[in-house]
């Protein structure tokens, strides 16, 4: 398995923080200000920040929805209006410029290595854990105690660990080499590298094999070695937990959170390269012709793609990529229906993500 690979020649690190819809918890923004003048050095809007500026004159950056259209100016004042008295005449008065509508966008992330397929599915387990353990039903308990077990399976990887060390002090290494660049704000640039660095220090300071103290746990062992059967964590299979179920929330979510924590160094340092990965990528406008869209050879090197699309289309992407070709077919995603080929043509936002 290769390692999460580097960005082309010259590039800088992908910025921290995108703003992927519905995605919780959203850590410490580290949004540099380059201000790079026109003819300088030109550093990538994405390099350190969720909302790094660009060089002069450059197109801003839209993700998943993340930015929208600011509002229209205020009331105008017109002729008439008592000078010094400080009041208005409501009579002279405009209604405000209606706001541009903003549609709304849905993202999709497509893995192109298993490395990122597995970062993704981690993220994912993870968010599950903290919506549901936030709750306060037993319910939504058994949710978060199942997504547990599934990561600390999917976790355990002999190479996970170290392989995001390496990835997280290449990033920390790329960062500090910003230092001196008169169009880098220094002390954004200290809190992207404090940022990194934390990761890294916590993710290390871990010891053991990932999850060693849920393994230790006969309760929960028990428990897990049931969840592998459909239907085998019901009262009459497991009352201990039954019983824990009937316990308070707070009580259920003090244990949830106290088996979670652990756990959370992996969290933190595989949501950070994911961060940098995101916003790697530059949206560009698209077309998908009566539906399929094809690019030979594939017009970057890419680790994931992000597609985005308006809300309103009844389609949804499915995706074939290698470093030779990308094929992209959006079918008709109609329930109770066949799926079939989206007739019409598909416009569409997609970013190449390269580490």
């Amino acid at each position: 398995m290769t390692m999460l690979g580097r960005s082309p020649t010259g590039a800088v690190p992908g910025a921290l923080g995108a703003a992927v819809s519905a995605r919780a918890a959203a850590p410490v923004s580290l949004s540099l200000d380059l201000g790079l003048p026109p003819g300088g050095p030109v550093v990538p809007s994405s390099a350190i920040g969720q909302a790094a500026s660009r060089p002069v004159g450059s197109p801003g950056k839209v993700f998943a929805g993340a930015e929208h259209a600011s509002a229209g100016p205020g009331a105008a004042l017109m002729p008439g209006t008592g000078a010094g008295t400080g009041t208005v005449n409501a009579a002279h008065q405009r209604d405000p410029a209606p706001a541009a509508a903003t549609p709304r966008m849905i993202t999709y992330e497509y893995p192109l290595n298993e490395r990122v397929r597995t970062l993704l599915r981690l993220e994912d387990m993870y968010e599950r854990v903290l919506l549901f353990m936030r709750r306060e039903t037993a319910r939504d308990h058994e949710v978060a105690f199942s997504r547990l077990f599934e990561i600390l399976d999917a976790g355990s990887r002999a190479d996970m660990k170290s392989d995001l060390l390496q990835e997280l002090e290449r990033q920390r290494v790329l960062l500090e080499s910003l230092r001196g660049n008169p169009g880098v704000s220094g002390d954004r640039l200290d809190e992207a590298v404090a940022e990194v660095s934390g990761a890294a220090s916590a993710l290390h300071a871990t010891q053991g094999k990932f999850g060693q103290h849920l393994r230790d746990n006969e309760w929960l062992m028990a428990i897990r070695s049931r969840f592998n059967i459909p239907g085998g964590a019901c009262e009459f299979d497991l009352p201990g937990y039954h019983h824990w179920l009937h316990q308070p929330s707070y009580v259920r979510q003090g244990q949830l959170q106290a088996w979670l924590e652990p756990l959370q160094p992996l969290h933190r340092a595989l949501r950070t390269v994911l961060r940098f990965l995101r916003e790697s990528g530059e949206d560009t406008q698209q077309l998908a012709r009566r539906g399929t869209f094809q690019q030979m050879p594939i017009l970057r090197p890419a680790q994931m793609l992000r597609l985005q699309l308006p809300d309103g289309l009844d389609c949804v992407p499915e995706i074939s990529a290698n470093k030779y070709a990308l094929n992209i077919r959006f079918i008709s995603n109609s329930p109770g229906l066949r799926p079939c080929l989206h007739a019409q043509d598909v416009p569409f936002l997609i970013a190449y993500c390269n580490l």
